[in-house]
């Protein structure tokens, strides 16, 4: 399995968790979390450093940046490495870091569905069927296109459009335009 930021943000929760109020030194995260990674310690110390960079770009966790002398600015997301980790101090998940943590772990959670032939829902979901989201719904239209009696090269345009919703719908996760758009498909369905 190979990690990324998507492991850090669950282990960085873990952590706040198991030691709420202590936060985090990016000298700390190098060598606490690195054994996560499952690699040499210095590939697995940048590992953490692109991840974590990816994770502030993300505003899913926030940190205080010590800047060296002759320093103005934090470094850009690609120009982050494992040295300049070591000047972060006080790591802490964010609120949108906790919302979309946890819309990634209900959305990997196994589900049943019966199809119902002729039904306006089109589906009877065995569980909370009022939890279908936006993302849910481009997860479906993904599979459906599978199905659809298309050319390869339409069904390639259409999942290029569902990327880019994909793409919008990451953009806006945790925000009140989110929970919008999850009412708006659960209303469109009749929920």
């Amino acid at each position: 399995m190979s990690f990324g930021h998507h492991e850090l943000i669950a282990a960085l929760i873990q952590q706040e968790e198991r030691d709420p109020g202590n936060l985090i030194t990016g000298s700390r995260l190098l060598h606490e979390f690195s054994p996560l990674v499952g690699d040499d310690s210095s590939r697995a110390w940048e590992v953490l450093a692109r991840a974590a960079a990816k994770l502030r770009k993300l505003a899913w966790i926030d940190w205080q940046y010590q800047l060296w002398p002759g320093e103005r600015t934090e470094p850009a997301e690609w120009g982050f490495d494992s040295q300049r980790l070591q000047q972060v101090s006080e790591i802490v998940v964010t609120t949108t870091g906790l919302q979309a943590h946890a819309a990634r772990q209900s959305a990997q959670v196994a589900t049943t569905q019966i199809n119902i032939i002729h039904s306006t829902v089109g589906q009877l979901a065995l569980g909370d069927i009022g939890n279908v989201t936006f993302p849910m719904l481009l997860d479906a239209l993904d599979v459906a296109i599978a199905g659809v009696d298309a050319t390869a090269e339409a069904k390639t345009e259409a999942r290029g459009a569902l990327r880019k919703m994909r793409e919008v719908a990451a953009s806006v996760a945790g925000s009140t335009a989110q929970g919008l758009l999850d009412a708006a498909v659960r209303k469109s369905i009749g929920l």
